[in-house]
């Protein structure tokens, strides 16, 4: 067909400009100086602009739209990419490259603005932007084409922006499960406040130099089976990871002092992204869907190897010996179980990506209470860090001393809203697959053997393999043949920290 063959043409250079445009933002956030920060983020919003360019050229559109009326001739991956390039022309045709280009340049002054108000702690560095981006958020979703299918589904425009990140998701339905979440979780957490257990934790604020620390998440990395030949680990200050181009992924980790085991669950969680990225359908790339996974299909996968595998006896059983031979000092006196027990330890903190397993579910409720309120007009901006401090004394039992431990602690704010809830949907989509995985194969004992790959093979097959092809909801129905709740995630839970607990 002329059309698809165009069009794969077309897509193919607005790919290009895609990837040099993410080249550009990884160096401003890993090795860019600070004084040329500004220089380089006109220069990845340039980019970004060409690649929005080529979408507004007539030819394209005549592209989208012609494949869009043919749809009934196209086969299955045809029909997903047409889906896909036509989903983001009803997203974009109300945008002009002008105001796209102030968007992007907004998210950019954001990003610089945010590092700058974490590092003096101080919000009153960040509010203006903060402002601006969520500005930017409501005209983007003002400005947006619904399709026939879409017509009524939208009560607010805080739903048109979580539709952006998980897509069919509404506050309606997060409610319900997210709330159903906090009666588990809360539960959980005040019965394991209220236990006589003791867990040492002394030893993991022994000082364990940057050398060892990378030399950990090396060797994590390899555990998971990370190709070294296509992809790269670099440390930054926030730990996130990128898929460059078909084999070109990019992770990244942080070292912090206080406490070595950051790294490794940074590590953790970034590799699950990576894979997912690396092991998915090599025709999603001759197809061009190759980037319709969620955020929420991500973090499932991330938190997975993260929390449900990272966390495990048996993991830990395997990691054991190699973590004490990379950091005698560190170990030396430390048996595995006290390990174990010490990276499952529960104890209300201010910092999300170091929350315990229990309680990182209330740092995105308390989130997600509060983008709702930003986007209803309820919450006033001046007001969002006495009001973040507030849930957290509610929820938490802790209230933050200053902004960075507070309010500033993460850069998602910068340039995304409705991305949140995506990392609690994400534990909750993987508790699901998980009881899956458990009845297909014994995974205590594949993982104290070390085959791990025996695992990411179940997730390649059965969760990977669709995760560009079906919206969310479908996708996780696929894998569990059931509705997606929180009762799964809320039972895994109690299993596990009831057995460390005895409670």
């Amino acid at each position: 067909m002329v059309e698809m063959e165009s069009l794969r043409k077309e897509l193919r250079e607005m790919e290009r400009y895609r990837e040099a445009a993410q080249l550009v933002q990884l160096d401003i956030e890993t090795v860019c100086p600070s004084g040329g920060m500004e220089e380089e983020a006109e220069i990845a919003a340039f980019l970004e602009k060409k690649e929005y360019l080529l979408r507004r050229e007539a030819g394209y559109e005549k592209d989208v739209l012609s494949l869009h009326e043919k749809y009934d001739e196209l086969s299955e991956l045809e029909k997903i990419l047409s889906d896909t390039v036509y989903d983001r022309y009803l997203k974009e045709k109300n945008i002009s490259p002008e105001k796209a280009h102030e968007f992007s340049l907004v998210e950019k002054k954001a990003y610089m603005n945010w590092r700058k108000a974490y590092d003096e702690s101080d919000f009153g560095l960040f509010k203006e932007s903060l402002s601006e981006v969520i500005r930017n958020k409501k005209e983007k979703s003002s400005l947006r084409i619904l399709s026939p299918d879409e017509e009524g589904t939208f009560d607010s425009i805080y739903d048109m922006v979580l539709d952006e990140n998980e897509k069919g998701f509404r506050v309606r339905q997060l409610d319900k499960i997210f709330n159903d979440c906090f009666a588990g979780v809360t539960d959980i957490k005040d019965r394991i406040l209220k236990s006589d257990k003791k867990i040492r934790t002394d030893f993991l604020s022994r000082k364990v130099s940057d050398e060892i620390q990378r030399k950990t998440a090396e060797y994590i990395a390899d555990v998971l089976g990370f190709d070294r030949e296509k992809g790269s680990l670099i440390i930054a200050k926030h730990a996130f990871s990128d898929r460059i181009s078909r084999y070109n992924v990019r992770i990244t980790t942080y070292f912090d002092p206080a406490l070595f085991t950051s790294n490794i669950f940074s590590v953790l969680h970034e590799t699950g992204h990576a894979l997912f990225e690396l092991l998915q359908p090599e025709e999603n790339f001759e197809y061009y869907i190759s980037d319709n996974k969620t955020q929420g299909m991500h973090e499932a996968v991330a938190r997975f190897f993260e929390n449900i595998i990272g966390r495990s006896e048996g993991f830990i059983h395997y990691i054991y010996p190699a973590l004490k031979e990379l950091m005698p000092e560190a170990l030396s006196d430390v048996s595995e179980r006290e390990f174990y027990e010490a990276v499952n330890y529960v104890s209300p903190s201010f910092i999300r990506t170091d929350a315990d397993e229990v309680t990182y579910s209330l740092h995105i409720i308390i989130r997600y209470e509060l983008e709702k309120k930003l986007f209803s007009g309820e919450l006033k901006i001046d007001d969002l860090p006495e009001e973040w401090n507030r849930l957290y004394e509610k929820y938490l039992g802790i209230r933050p001393g200053n902004d960075r431990e507070g309010v500033l602690q993460d850069v998602h704010w910068s340039s995304s809203f409705g991305y949140f809830p995506t990392y609690l949907l994400g534990n909750i989509y993987s508790a699901a697959f998980y009881s899956v995985l458990q009845k297909d194969m014994d995974v205590d004992s594949v993982l104290r053997n070390g085959k791990i790959n025996e695992i990411t093979g179940w997730l390649k097959e059965r969760v990977f393999y669709k995760a560009d092809r079906l919206a969310p909801a479908e996708w996780i129905k696929d894998i569990t043949g059931k509705e997606l709740s929180a009762s799964d995630y809320v039972s895994y839970l109690d299993r596990k920290y009831s057995l460390i607990y005895g409670i």
